[in-house]
Parts: structure tokens; C-alpha cells; sequence
């Protein structure tokens, strides 16, 4: 993978399936991991927000409509 540029360094984000992990990788050196263990899957996205909000890495939502006119914000 190579690093995706982001405010004034970069970052990279990738699936270890050998350590069962997500890992991700910051240009400044930190360095965060997340278990990849049975479970929902909003667990783990939680879980992947905050570690991006702890890294300051911000992401946008989207909204997703139903066919029955509710609205989703991810």
C-alpha cells in the first residue's frame, strides 16, 4: 500500500490478516490497531471513527436514503 497525503503528513490504512488487525500508520510515526474479532460490524466502524478521531484524521458522511424516505447519516 503507500501512504494517501493528508493535511501536512499522510497516513495509511491496511488489513493485517496474519495479526488480525487493522493497522493504521501515520507519516509523523503513530501508529494505531484495531482487533479484527467477531462482532457487528457498527462495533468495528465504531471503533474505526475513533481511532481516526484520536489520529485527527476527519471524514466526511454521507446520507443514504431508504426507499421509504428515512434518512442515514454515515
Amino acid at each position: 500500500m503507500k501512504m494517501t497525503p493528508y493535511g501536512d503528513g499522510a497516513f495509511e490504512i491496511a488489513f493485517d490478516f496474519i495479526d488480525h488487525t487493522l493497522v493504521i500508520d501515520m507519516s509523523d510515526g503513530r501508529r494505531r490497531t484495531i482487533a479484527l474479532v467477531p462482532g457487528a460490524v457498527a462495533d468495528f466502524y465504531g471503533e474505526f471513527l475513533r481511532v481516526l478521531d484520536d489520529l485527527q484524521i476527519e471524514v466526511g458522511g454521507h446520507e443514504l436514503r431508504s426507499p421509504h424516505g428515512e434518512g442515514l447519516t454515515l
